[in-house]
């Protein structure tokens, strides 16, 4: 009898897979078809959208008009693909949370070496000023990070024309939103777990992991901080630099050179100086 309790036991902790057939068709013409394929899933089910959404990503294809999951079945199996190490995993989001502390400081230490006058300059028309720029990182930040698991990265309350809108009359104003935006990013950064990293959010309909949309931001995140530095040098009366100072390159490699090798995260001693950043 307990030999028979333990089998059904075993049974249930077994690894699930699916085995499918597909048609993917393109809006340029053409189509691919596939038979008995077989995937790792988690859980016991996956939908056949998510399947769909899978099979695009990973094949990287364009232009898709139409994908069509046929035959599908779980099935138990053992899984064939190696499972994302957790210390790995663990590492990421730490080293990720570090970056956007890092480049979060690196727009503050901007907006302390401006007036308010040149957080609002635009240089033509088509510019976007600093305080523009913040008010943009705000509205993708709200939406993108609210409810991130659950809804739509894009959310039907966005307005993203409008923060394109040079409205913001006061430094203490943009950094309300500045704030704001980051607050929810970390709230939600911080909330995740190894395990939701492999999980699948939509932006626009468009399908990503988790650790695929963290990715996406921190490309994006400090691409906009790095144009609120160019701006901010171009005005400050005398800038005080946010990394390497110009001529001091040599002195700064003896000074690192001279320590023992150590695994270290780059940002620590930046960040070890500015306390306010990891807020």
């Amino acid at each position: 009898m307990g030999v028979g309790i333990k089998s059904v036991l075993n049974l249930f902790k077994m690894d699930k897979r699916v085995k499918f057939d597909f048609e993917i068709y393109f809006t340029n013409g053409g189509n691919i078809k596939g038979e008995g394929f077989h995937l790792d899933i988690l859980g016991d089910n996956i939908s056949d959208k998510e399947l769909a959404n899978y099979i695009v990503a990973d094949m990287r294809l364009l232009m898709v008009g139409q994908a069509k999951i046929l035959n599908k079945e779980i099935i138990q199996e053992q899984h064939k693909r190696k499972p994302i190490n957790e210390n790995l995993t663990n590492d990421y989001l730490e080293s990720v949370k570090s970056q956007f502390q890092y480049y979060k400081m690196l727009g503050e230490k901007t907006f302390t070496q401006l007036s308010d006058e040149h957080l609002f300059w635009k240089y033509n028309e088509d510019s976007n000023s600093i305080g523009i720029i913040v008010k943009h990182l705000w509205g993708n930040m709200l939406s993108r990070w609210t409810d991130f698991l659950t809804t739509d990265g894009e959310k039907e309350w966005r307005s993203r024309d409008a923060e394109f809108e040079n409205d913001i009359a006061t430094k203490d104003e943009l950094l309300l939103k500045w704030n704001e935006g980051w607050r929810v990013f970390f709230d939600t950064l911080n909330s995740l777990t190894d395990e939701d990293l492999k999980k699948t959010i939509y932006i626009r309909n468009q399908g990503h992991t988790v650790l695929e949309a963290i990715n996406r931001q921190l490309a994006h995140y400090p691409y906009h901080v790095g144009q609120i530095v160019f701006i901010g040098k171009l005005y400050a009366e005398k800038w005080n630099s946010l990394s390497i100072p110009k001529g001091n390159s040599d002195q700064y490699n003896v000074e690192k050179f001279s320590k023992p090798k150590e695994k270290r995260h780059f940002t620590e001693e930046y960040l070890s100086r500015d306390p306010d950043a990891l807020l």
